[in-house]
């Protein structure tokens, strides 16, 4: 299953980017998790399963989880995007 997460570090405008789940593993909107990200380990929140169709790119794996309990509301995940946007 493929993923859209917003990676925690300073970026221009709110994007996300799709990774991959690992087999057997369930994933939550708002959960923390550790993402591959040029040549490091980051942490990023889970925004939503990606709809994208197939890509033309290796995605890469999420390699871990921080916590079981989202650490977002969709709400407040919503409210992010929308801050992100408007402001």
């Amino acid at each position: 299953m493929k993923w859209e997460i917003i990676p925690i570090q300073k970026l221009t405008r709110f994007d996300t980017l799709t990774y991959l789940a690992p087999k057997n593993t369930q994933f939550f909107p708002g959960q923390l998790v550790y993402i591959p990200l040029r040549n490091s380990i980051i942490p990023g929140i889970i925004y939503k399963k990606s709809e994208a169709a197939s890509q033309q790119y290796q995605l890469k794996e999420i390699q871990g989880l921080f916590d079981l309990r989202p650490i977002l509301s969709k709400n407040q995940l919503n409210f992010c995007k929308w801050l992100a946007n408007n402001y």
